[in-house]
């Protein structure tokens, strides 16, 4: 339902869903609907067309986006179920950008532990 939320904030009158159903079949649907009207509700909307284009004001081109900006991803070992979500997110750049405590990242590269982290335990 995020998903469909931000395409509406940017003006979209329509989404499709495939490969949610695919993968968690058609409840999906229902918790989408539920999860965009708790959402609404929380907004103060009455109805999904409210939404639509909210988010257009603060758009911005291409080029007038800060460049620089940085995010890295910061995982609490002590809160991580070993769901292993952070690395399929992130499967082209895991080993460079998802860093837990333990060896560094040269450490790890020597050790052979590039091409999956280690410390995030197998559920």
């Amino acid at each position: 339902w995020r998903d469909a939320a931000e395409f509406m904030a940017l003006g979209s009158t329509s989404v499709q869903v495939c490969t949610a159903v695919m993968h968690y079949g058609y409840r999906i649907v229902e918790d989408m609907i539920e999860g965009l009207n708790d959402f609404l509700d929380e907004k103060g909307m009455s109805s999904a067309m409210e939404l639509v284009g909210k988010a257009v004001p603060q758009y911005k081109d291409w080029g007038d986006l800060d460049m620089n900006y940085h995010v890295v991803a910061d995982i609490d070992p002590d809160k991580c179920i070993g769901c292993q979500l952070c690395f399929v997110a992130c499967m082209d750049g895991s080993h460079q950008c998802i860093h837990l405590p333990g060896m560094s990242h040269e450490e790890k590269v020597a050790a052979g532990h590039v091409a999956f982290p280690s410390e995030v335990p197998d559920r």
